[in-house]
């Protein structure tokens, strides 16, 4: 019973050797620094003391009562009588000397206690010289909790540097970082989240969190009992100033630990981000502005080259004098007419920053697209001596989209064609069906591409020539795509190019074809 008066001390030791080293932090200041906690021990130990002298005195008095009773049974009450002074010395002399053990034995025990006490103090703050000494009684325990010391110290320090990193990482980011018990406590907030949530001297952090906890407690809950919970929530928080408010952002993710059902808040300021995605779509604007501008220069080009070759053929035509050539002058005036058209659409595309031409999507002849490429080109064929073959079906093939733009897209690699050949060189272009595609094919006979290039012809900005912008083929690649088609490419060196244009049927497929339209007349090249 006497061994009660060290039970806390004993208690605590056994605490320190069965807990996590991170759970013996907390136990640091119930050991050191707190002299009321030590105040409240030593009372305890002293009442501990006087009830187990107490009960010793108490069956001290039992046990000689009790032997007095049998020794007058057995002796007679005159023989009793007669060495009843005698045992009450003898009694009163052990008495005496059980009180004088009991002080002895509680000496030692505190003494005792007091080294238990010092020992843990040792290990709790990490005083390795008590630790090391070896002359006493406990120098086994002290082993151990020298051991179980350097743990702590160690553990400590990586602690430490684990929360140093944390800090450093968290604080680098412009979000706040809240982690929340399932309580609703936070266990953790980096400064900028601080910064978000304390507008100004008036609100404190606690009063705040609380605030915004409020909003987000639904939501919190619902995201902790999933280990893979996230979710999305946006409320506002009044600042103090004048009534104002602060819209937040706050993104909740569930803490994957199957221990810890708590939650990752990250904060972010509403008006911050909506402000940093106002500058991304202008910049995004800015850079579609740029692209537009780059494929309108390069589109405002071919109609210019073909205004300006048409009004060259036109010159020659009139200096001629020859009166059997009205025709053909109609067909250089009507030329230029459709590509000064053509080319007031582009530069109101460019007016209007980039908004879709006025035409929308309509069912569209490529016979008769292809008709007009021919009128539009042949001049240019003409002027370097290149034969121009075109060969059509007798059916119509219709697809379904915009006119112009398919145009567009054809014209620039029959452009590409042309460049690439030489005086007496040839480009054709065909059209056929197969299966539910009409395919459309523009081949040449120059030097063709070299097949490690080949990968980047449709790359925006990508060219061999020396002034060419490289957009022609990425617009034309563009358009394709975005009419549910796609080109192919078949090149080698020194054996001309073949380019594949692939474009979904529109209805059941092709129909009988009636003649060229009145107004499209075929020019030979030649």
């Amino acid at each position: 019973m006497a061994l009660r008066a060290i039970e806390p001390d004993l208690a605590r030791l056994e605490l320190i050797c069965q807990r996590p080293v991170n759970s013996v932090y907390n136990q640091h200041s119930a050991w050191s620094g707190r002299p009321d906690d030590r105040r409240s021990d030593t009372t305890t130990r002293m009442r501990i003391a006087l009830k187990n002298t107490l009960a010793l005195l108490a069956l001290y008095f039992v046990l000689v009562i009790g032997l007095g009773v049998v020794l007058r049974a057995e002796l007679g009450a005159a023989v009793f009588d007669r060495i009843y002074a005698s045992m009450l010395l003898a009694a009163l002399a052990g008495l005496a000397s059980i009180i004088v053990m009991g002080a002895l034995l509680q000496v030692q025990l505190k003494r005792m206690g007091a080294g238990l006490a010092a020992l843990m103090e040792a290990v709790a703050t990490g005083d390795n010289q008590a630790l090391t000494q070896q002359d006493d009684e406990f120098a086994a325990v002290r082993h151990a909790a020298g051991w179980l010391g350097e743990e702590i110290k160690a553990a400590r320090g990586q602690t430490a540097q684990a929360r140093d990193k944390l800090n450093a990482v968290a604080n680098v980011f412009d979000v706040g970082v809240i982690l929340i018990t399932p309580g609703g406590s936070p266990d953790y907030i980096n400064k900028t989240a601080r910064q978000i949530l304390i507008s100004d001297r008036a609100h404190d952090f606690e009063a705040r969190f609380t605030e915004m906890y409020a909003e987000l407690k639904e939501a919190v809950g619902k995201v902790c009992q999933d280990s893979a919970g996230e979710s999305l929530a946006n409320i506002e928080l009044t600042t103090g100033k004048a009534g104002a408010t602060k819209r937040l952002r706050v993104h909740l993710h569930a803490l994957s630990s199957p221990d810890n059902r708590g939650c990752l808040l990250i904060v972010k300021d509403r008006d911050l981000i909506d402000a940093l995605d106002e500058d991304l779509r202008a910049a995004t604007r800015a850079r579609g502005l740029s692209r537009l501008y780059a494929a309108a220069a390069h589109d405002l080009k071919a109609p210019l080259n073909a205004m300006s070759l048409n009004m060259e053929m036109l010159k020659r035509s009139l200096d001629a004098g020859d009166g059997n050539a009205r025709e053909r002058r109609q067909h250089y005036l009507k030329v230029v007419s459709q590509e000064s058209a053509r080319l007031n659409r582009l530069l109101n595309t460019l007016l209007e920053q980039g908004a879709p031409a006025a035409e929308g999507r309509t069912t569209v002849d490529l016979a008769r697209l292809i008709d007009e490429l021919e009128i539009l080109l042949t001049p240019q064929a003409r002027h370097q001596q290149v034969t121009f073959d075109i060969d059509l079906p007798v059916d119509v093939v219709q697809v379904f989209g915009n006119a112009s733009q398919l145009k567009q897209a054809l014209l620039n690699i029959i452009l590409n064609a042309l460049e690439c050949v030489t005086e007496n060189g040839r480009v054709g272009v065909s059209l056929r069906t197969e299966a539910s595609s009409a395919l459309i094919e523009i081949e040449d006979n120059g030097a063709g591409i070299p097949a490690s290039l080949q990968a980047s012809i449709f790359d925006m900005h990508f060219t061999t020539k020396d002034t060419g912008t490289g957009i022609g083929l990425y617009v034309a690649r563009a358009v394709m795509q975005r009419h549910g088609g796609e080109i192919r490419v078949n090149s080698r060196s020194g054996a001309g190019t073949r380019f594949i244009l692939s474009l979904p049927l529109h209805g059941a497929g092709p129909t009988a074809r009636q003649d060229a339209p009145p107004e499209i007349t075929r020019i030979s090249t030649q």
